[in-house]
């Protein structure tokens, strides 16, 4: 009897850790889905609009950060749907594919971390270069007909309070053609409060 007893009591206890782990499985993965939701529809937002944040300034096959964006939205997106609907129906199936995908998300982690720490500089520099080259083409209709940089850059310096790459002289050294009048430098409006010349 004793015996029955304490077999049933430790059913039961399995079967509450069983749930619990569920529930946390469940839980865990209907948060990734948001933060890969959100993701996805950021980075469709920043593709489809024209003065997408950064589209411009990374405006490369491998550092195009909307679809950057698109692909980790995606790729969290179907390891969330994977781990919810393996969890809430015990499908093995998606369990193990769940889990396939974790061990993938980790070795691309190592591998991006690798790569991030050793391209650090020349990112910087990419970045620095286009930058400082969208700055010579601001205001300039010939090279930007629908104000993409103009905006894009406006948004930058507005959001960072920031002006220029290095500081306020790069307007008038990247553009002087419409940033030096009268022998004085001045700055696109954009640029932050500290800056006392205005356009």
């Amino acid at each position: 009897y004793i015996t029955n007893n304490l077999s049933k009591m430790a059913a039961e206890d399995r079967g509450c850790c069983d749930k619990c782990a569920k529930m946390f499985i469940m839980v865990i993965n209907i948060v990734i889905i948001l933060i890969g939701g959100a993701m996805l529809a950021a980075g469709i937002y920043w593709q489809l609009s024209p003065t997408g944040f950064y589209k411009e300034i990374f405006n490369h096959d491998i550092f195009n950060v909307p679809i950057v964006a698109i692909v980790i939205g995606s790729l969290l997106l179907l390891v969330g749907l994977c781990g919810f609907m393996g969890a809430c129906c015990e499908v093995m199936f998606l369990l193990k594919a769940y889990m396939g995908f974790l061990i993938l998300i980790m070795l691309i982690e190592i591998v991006v971390a690798v790569g991030c720490v050793a391209m650090k500089t020349s990112v910087e520099e990419y970045a620095t270069n286009r930058t400082s080259e969208m700055i010579g083409f601001y205001g300039d209709e010939t090279k930007d007909e629908e104000e993409i940089i103009e905006k894009t850059i406006d948004l930058v310096q507005e959001n960072f309070e920031c002006c220029g790459v290095y500081g306020p002289e790069d307007w008038s050294q990247k553009n002087a053609e419409r940033f030096v009048v009268d022998g004085k430098n001045i700055v696109p409006n954009s640029c932050c409060k500290s800056c006392k010349q205005r356009r």
